[in-house]
């Protein structure tokens, strides 16, 4: 079992996950099915009922084998694919349909692909007024990214182990965006400059993605299959359901 929080540095998720100081995952290997008297699915059942106590967290369980989420986008056993132009009415649209899966029998930890917007801060660099003080862009983004996520700078050895040594700000040195802005940069010459005299520093919503499929968008509404139901049961309920949402003008559904 090994477990991986968060992200130190930026960068695209390992295995399709995605990454954020908000995010965890569990991984766990179990034994092999002739050696253990329960599925998997009959495990991650017996488990939803200690992490539904969690306030504020959301926990998922996926069964499915990672490879497959890697490999082919998504490794869940279920997926609906939501065609349509418009992002803010496609998002509308996913939400109804996820609410509606949720009340068939034998689907699981339901989620939708497209992800809301993150708050993030922006610094905006001045390149003139940083250019007189003798610092680039580079510079400027190097340091503020090793002082805020991290950056690995050795290695430690111990006991046929090794671990990263990560080097960044204290926590209490890292909270408010006034610690950003009191940022020191060093220059090649040797000066500090305060990072609030060459950038500002902006309060924005991070960029979306948007996936694509035959040239069109499209957003998936993914989920697990409990034991017991076969997909085609859980196909011919969804259908069901799906006669009764009306879908908007240029918007249609299709079963992965």
């Amino acid at each position: 079992m090994f477990a991986y929080w968060g992200s130190s540095t930026s960068g695209p998720g390992l295995m399709g996950r995605d990454q954020g100081s908000n995010l965890g995952r569990v991984t766990a290997r179990l034994s092999y099915q002739k050696e253990r008297k329960r599925s998997i699915f009959e495990i991650a059942d017996g488990l939803r009922p200690l992490t539904s106590s969690f306030p504020g967290v959301k926990v998922r369980y996926i069964t499915e084998d990672p490879l497959s989420n890697m490999l082919f986008g998504g490794g869940r056993a279920f997926n609906l694919e939501l065609y349509g132009h418009d992002l803010k009415t496609a998002s509308g649209v996913a939400k109804r349909i996820a609410k509606e899966l949720s009340k068939i029998d034998g689907l699981t930890d339901i989620e939708i692909s497209r992800k809301e917007k993150k708050p993030e801060l922006q610094v905006i660099v001045d390149r003139d007024r940083a250019s007189r003080l003798g610092l680039n862009v580079s510079d400027i983004g190097t340091t503020v990214e090793t002082l805020f996520s991290g950056k690995t700078a050795s290695r430690y050895r111990e006991g046929g182990r090794e671990y990263d040594i990560l080097v960044r700000l204290k926590e209490k040195d890292r909270e408010k965006i006034s610690d950003l802005k009191n940022v020191f940069i060093t220059s090649p010459t040797g000066k500090q400059v305060r990072l609030s005299n060459v950038a500002r520093i902006e309060e924005r919503l991070g960029p979306l993605k948007i996936e694509r499929k035959n040239q069109q968008r499209v957003l998936r509404i993914m989920a697990s299959i409990s034991p017991g139901r076969g997909l085609g049961d859980v196909v011919r309920d969804v259908q069901g359901v799906l006669k009764n949402i009306r879908m908007p003008e240029g918007f249609f559904v299709n079963f992965g």
